[in-house]
């Protein structure tokens, strides 16, 4: 569809806008001469309508309308689809979606990235994409670990590009990825089972088992779906310092559930949830450009947990629709390992030794988060054919967010012993061991130990309104209001050296408490849409959208690093976007073709501010930046039973200004330096074949290949100070056999064996994707 032009890093800033603004002036050719074609195959198009591609029913506007009529740029996988692929989860159908990126570093730690608007690795700061099951929000505090959902079952998932402040939120500033989950079926008892068992080239065998019953228990009343997942993916990195070979296994449970009951013919209840259980033996990392080895002294298994309950209550008036969604939703995870050499030497060590001579042998981390929300919304929308359409809302969030760490050293220095312990003020000559062991002894515990716990209650109004000012033109404009209250308090509850602190704290009547406030932020969040309607299936529009993300606490006292303001609070940041996009399926039903361009201005970002020379760090809205770019979607039944989807991206994210850089005062970032984990291009696409093999049996046959530009793993260089996360190509492959009740395929899964860079930690590893799998499918319907 396009061929993007290679854009070296020694490019100057002049030349290489030159080159992006030539590639998105061609890539915007391509999409009015993809149009022209369309329509000129429309205008002769007859009546024969044996085999169209599906239209798509989405809700991302919170009423039912088909993918087409939305004025805003959508991407909709339906489960078939993804089922036909064999695609089942974010990382295996983001190569299909325009303009979704994101990082990997093993299940249940993904990173979402949309139109170029990515979270800075270093900040503390939620994720810019909003994460949905359903109606519910899920998306976590920690922005590098998204849950992980799997896509068995699923009605379909959206993918809203560019901010949906105004029916979706804070954190949606970058945009929205949608779980839509088949729910249960009073009508029809249904169920199947899906089982996989693949080979990982040069490492272990994994196993995937799937099954969904639908139970009806009062006819037409009340049904019960339950869905359960199994997983245990099979290891494929070696440790050969510990001697454990494929250490990076995990295994995954998770049940869904879903309890419907019609009341009456206008009202509806449901009762959902997920029940998630993650762990993980090793994440997903290598090191020293090595592509099957992690040199560490230990493992650094992980576990996480999350839970969601939610219930929603629908009820038909006759002018409008009533919706109520309560939802409560817990995430846990937690994870240990062994300093490297690298990590003791490079931190551990100069920490110790500002306090004392003791040498350290070794460090073990242990971290942890808990994460509780409670989230209500109430929403009317509009059920009358227009002209006037609308809807209204409101939402309500309360939360907490604990981040708990420990980092125990051996030996660990003694109080009143050898070393020279002079720490927090508390010198040695201070006398006998306050903790009651003679002079010498080590004290038990921690070396550091960092709990803090963060509060948030979240409350908000939002309204749309559209209006058909005639049978082509139409009129949406929309706004959020949005208050919310963050409170962090951070205790001394710490064993170790810290005990010493605590003493002299109880005898001088001070509170253990390093830090206990609140602060408050509020925001509007507009939005206005004018489209106009070429024909039943073409339009084109122009959409103003707004997007904010909540500010958070630093911790400290404000004391500037390098030379710039460290804030004890900082505030929100905000993503303007405009967007000029059209859509257009041909007569036939058999060709579409959607694309927009597009505008990101990004004001306040939060960036990490971090001195290595002090480890003094910060969050500060420091930067502002914008992203440009372009997207289409082409979608062709181009015989009977053949189905080609494609899509590509074309996008600019850079920084709009200078940022401090970590090697000391006056060193830079500096403008025009491109966002992290932003590739330049993308291009995906897939086909899927079917046809009629004997009696009752069909054949399919599916491959799909996304191809990915390099894109820079961090603002700043890691210890391997390579930044770059290179250019990749990844294809998959199946071909089977099925009848309505049984189905068998063989598939292989990364087909060329690639090495792709799915995430760069910037402390020297590499977290990379699975090698090419063969395996076999089974499924069975009954």
């Amino acid at each position: 569809m396009f061929n993007p032009v290679n854009n070296r890093d020694t490019q100057t800033g002049t030349s290489r806008r030159k080159s992006f603004l030539f590639r998105l002036l061609m890539m915007s050719a391509c999409l009015s001469a993809g149009i022209s074609v369309a329509q000129a195959q429309t205008e002769n198009d007859g009546a024969d309508t044996e085999f169209q591609i599906e239209e798509i029913v989405v809700t991302a506007t919170r009423r039912e309308e088909r993918l087409v009529d939305i004025s805003q740029s959508i991407t909709a996988l339906t489960g078939s689809e993804l089922s036909d692929l064999g695609m089942d989860s974010l990382s295996s159908f983001a190569g299909l979606v325009p303009s979704l990126n994101f990082t990997e570093r093993g299940p249940g730690r993904t990173s979402i990235t949309i139109r170029g608007v990515s979270a800075d690795p270093g900040t503390s700061s939620v994720s810019p994409v909003g994460i949905y099951i359903d109606d519910i929000a899920i998306t976590n505090d920690d922005q590098n670990s998204q849950a992980d959902v799997r896509s068995f079952d699923l009605q379909r998932v959206e993918v809203l590009r560019g901010p949906q402040g105004t029916l979706y939120g804070e954190g949606a500033m970058g945009g929205v990825v949608r779980y839509i989950t088949n729910k249960a079926d009073p009508s029809d008892f249904a169920s199947a089972v899906d089982m996989s068992y693949g080979s990982i080239s040069g490492g272990d065998n994994s196993t995937a088992i799937d099954a969904m019953v639908n139970l009806p228990i009062i006819e037409d009343k009340l049904a019960l779906r339950i869905v359960g997942t199994y997983r245990d993916l099979g290891g494929y990195i070696d440790n050969p310092l510990i001697g454990v070979e494929n250490f990076n296994s995990s295994e995954i449970n998770a049940l869904r559930f879903s309890l419907l009951w019609n009341l009456t013919d206008n009202a509806t209840v449901t009762l959902g949830g997920v029940l998630s259980d993650i762990e993980v033996a090793g994440d997903n990392i290598t090191r020293g450009g090595s592509r099957t080895e992690f040199i560490a002294p230990s493992l650094n298994p992980r576990q996480d947990d999350y839970d969601l309950i939610h219930l929603t209550f629908e009820y038909g008036f006759p002018a409008f629709d009533f919706t109520s969604v309560s939802g409560f939703h817990t995430r846990d995870s937690a994870n240990t390992f062994v300093d490297s050499d690298l990590g003791i030497q490079g931190f551990v060590q100069p920490a110790v030794s500002a306090i004392s001579d003791v040498i350290v042998e070794s460090s073990v981390v242990s971290l942890g988060q808990d994460n509780e929300n409670f989230t209500q919304e109430l929403r009317l929308v509009s059920n009358a054919e227009g002209p006037l359409l609308w809807t209204l809302g409101a939402w309500y969030r309360d939360g907490d967010f604990t981040n708990t760490g420990s980092r125990i050293v051996g030996p660990v220095p003694t109080y009143g012993g050898t070393g020279d312990l002079f720490f927090l003020g508390v010198p040695a000559s201070l006398g006998p061991n306050p903790l009651g062991g003679p002079l010498g002894e080590a004290i038990p515990g921690n070396l550091m130990n960092f709990p803090s716990t963060s509060g948030y209650e979240n409350t908000a109004i939002f309204g749309e309104v559209s209006y058909q000012l005639t049978d082509k033109l139409n009129v949406q404009l929309g706004a959020r209001y949005f208050e919310e209250t963050r409170s962090t308090k951070t205790p001394l509850e710490t064993g170790g050296f810290f005990a010493l602190t605590q003493l002299l704290n109880d005898l001088q009547g001070i509170p253990n408490v390093a830090t206990d406030e609140s602060f408050t932020i509020n925001a509007v969040t507009p939005k206005a849409t004018i489209s106009y309607d070429a024909s039943e299936n073409a339009n084109v529009y122009f959409t103003f959208a707004t997007g904010v993300r909540s500010g958070g606490r630093n911790g400290g006292d404000g004391t500037p690093i390098l030379g710039f303001d460290c804030p004890t609070n900082y505030k929100e940041d905000e993503t303007q976007n405009y967007e000029l996009g059209t859509k257009f399926v041909s007569g036939n039903q058999r060709f579409s073709v959607f694309g927009s361009v597009f505008y990101n201005d990004w004001k306040d970002m939060q960036v990490l501010i971090f001195d290595a020379t002090t480890f003094a760090s910060c969050v500060n809205n420091a930067g502002s930046a914008h992203t440009s770019g372009a997207e289409v979607e082409v979608a062709a039944m181009l015989t009977e039973g053949l189905t080609l989807r494609l899509g590509a991206t074309l996008i600019e994210a850079e920084l709009d200004v200078d940022l401090p850089g970590a090697d000391g005062p006056g060193a830079i970032i500096a403008k025009g330096t491109k966002l992290p984990n932003v590739p330049e291009y993308k291009f995906g696409g897939s086909l899927v074949y079917n046809w009629d093999w004997f009696g009752d049996w069909q054949g399919m046959g599916s491959l799909d290949v996304s191809n990915v530009g390099k894109s820079r793993a961090a603002l700043e260089p890691g210890v391997r100070g390579d930044l770059i996360q290179p250019a990749y190509t990844i294809s998959n492959a199946r071909i089977g056999v099925s009848n309505e009740t049984v189905g068998v395929f063989l598939y292989v899964n990364n087909l060329t064996d690639e090495y792709a860079v799915y995430a760069d930690d910037t402390f020297g590893g590499i977290h990379r994707n699975q090698p090419r799998t063969t395996g076999l499918n089974l499924r069975f319907k009954f």
